[in-house]
C-alpha cells in the first residue's frame, strides 16, 4: 500500500498486488473492503488484495488526546501520523486527527484494534 498526500490533509492510497513474483498496481477489481469501522471519531477499513493473503488497515482517527498506544490482535506494525486539528463547533474541545495505516500480519474475522485502551471491533 502506498499513501499519497494529494493536498494538505487530503490523502489517497494505492494498493499493489503481486503477479509472477513482481508487484503491479491494482485496479478496483483487484481488491475489496473486507471490514470497516465507522463512528463519529473513527473511520477505518480493512482492504484485502484478491487472490492473496495481503490485508491492509487504513483510515482516520479524531480524538481529544494524543495517540499513546496502538496495537491489534495480529501483532501487526500499525503506524499513525498526525494530520491536523479540528475545533468543535459545539464546545471548545480540540480534536486531533491522525492517519492510521499498516499491513495486517494475519487477518481473521475476530480482528480488533486497540487505540489508547479503546477497543475497536470491526464488523
Amino acid at each position: 500500500m502506498v499513501i499519497l498526500e494529494k493536498s494538505k490533509n487530503n490523502y489517497t492510497n494505492t494498493y499493489f498486488g503481486t503477479d509472477n513474483n513482481s508487484y503491479k498496481i491494482t485496479t478496483v477489481f483487484d481488491y475489496s473492503t473486507e471490514s470497516q469501522y465507522d463512528d463519529r471519531y473513527v473511520n477505518l477499513s480493512i482492504t484485502h488484495i484478491n487472490n492473496s493473503s495481503d490485508y491492509y488497515l487504513c483510515g482516520t482517527y479524531y480524538f481529544g488526546e494524543d495517540i499513546q498506544t496502538i496495537k491489534d490482535t495480529s501483532d501487526s506494525d500499525i503506524k499513525f501520523i498526525p494530520i491536523g486539528v479540528i475545533n468543535s463547533k459545539q464546545s471548545s474541545k480540540v480534536y486531533k486527527s491522525y492517519l492510521i495505516y499498516g499491513t495486517i500480519n494475519s487477518y481473521t474475522k475476530n480482528y480488533s484494534l486497540e487505540i489508547n485502551n479503546q477497543n475497536i471491533v470491526f464488523n
